[in-house]
Parts: structure tokens; sequence; C-alpha cells
């Protein structure tokens, strides 16, 4: 039944503008560098002839920031018929978060498990059938 107005499933428009390779990295960018900004807080600074041990770091979660503006800025700027992210953007993923799981298993399992034990756990998670 039509009350004269055609229902769309599409989402609203600025998910569109959120679907953009340039404009996701920017947030993550963002994302990650603050997170390492409010972890280094209590960390000394110190000065530039005797850096204190949150020096370099927060050093670099400032340049990460400055990076994801930038790329966020021009995720933005792309004409507006760039296509958003597809299932098959999001599935070449599957390396970067298998190698990554791979990483915090062999971390979490190295004290309780072994060297040994925690390197075989930490290869097989990339193996792991394909879904």
């Amino acid at each position: 039944m039509s009350l004269g107005k055609e229902q769309s499933n599409s989402p609203h428009p600025s998910w569109h503008v959120l679907a953009r390779k340039n404009v996701l990295a920017g947030l993550l960018f963002i994302a990650v560098g603050t997170l390492g900004l409010w972890l280094s807080r209590d960390y000394p600074i110190g000065t530039a002839l005797r850096m204190g041990t949150g020096y370099v770091p927060r050093l670099l979660c400032w340049l990460l920031l400055g990076l994801g503006a930038v790329v966020l800025v021009q995720g933005l700027r792309e004409a507006q018929d760039a296509r958003p992210l597809s299932s098959a953007d999001i599935w070449a993923l599957r390396p970067v978060i298998f190698v990554t799981a791979s990483l915090v298993i062999f971390g979490l399992s190295i004290e309780r498990l072994g060297l040994v034990v925690s390197i075989l756990l930490g290869l097989t998670i990339p193996v792991w059938p394909e879904w």
C-alpha cells in the first residue's frame, strides 16, 4: 500500500559519506592517536634535550592525529559520486584481522603456555578454513 511516497531502503545520506575509505581511515587514525595520547597522559615528557618516556609516544600520536585530519579532509572533499565500501572491500580486511588476532593470541598466551606453544597457536590462526 503506497501513500504517495516511495519508501527507500537506502540509509541516510550521511552514511554514504562515512562509508568512504579515506573518511574511515582518517577517523581510525584520529581514534588511535587520541587513544595513544590518553594512554600516555601520565608519562613524563621532559624537554627536547632531556626527553622523558612520554616524549616520543606523544609526538607520534600528534603526528597520527594530524595525518588522520588530513586524510579525513581529503575523504570529505571527494566527489559525491565516489562509491561507498562494499562487502568485497570489507572482506579484503581479512588478512589484517587474522594477523592482528594471531599477535594478540601470542601475546596473551606466551606467559602461560610458553614460547613454542604460543608460536604454534599464533601460526594456526591465519590458516583456519575460509568462512
